[in-house]
């Protein structure tokens, strides 16, 4: 029963794999877009603060 089962779990994922790459290539480049555009707002945020920063500093006299 078991072998049975696994033999066409076996034959199914065979079959489907083309699809599963499809699915992991779009959830890979998904997420890359999302690290991407998280990056991008850190990087500005990151940036205006440091201008922030910089107005506040006070200059040695």
């Amino acid at each position: 029963m078991i072998a049975t089962l696994w033999a066409l779990l076996r034959d199914e994922a065979a079959n489907a794999l083309p699809e599963y790459a499809i699915i992991a290539t779009a959830l890979a480049l998904g997420m890359l877009a999302t690290m991407a555009t998280i990056g991008h707002e850190a990087g500005t945020q990151l940036g205006s603060t440091n201008q922030n920063l910089s107005k506040l500093s006070v200059s040695p006299q």
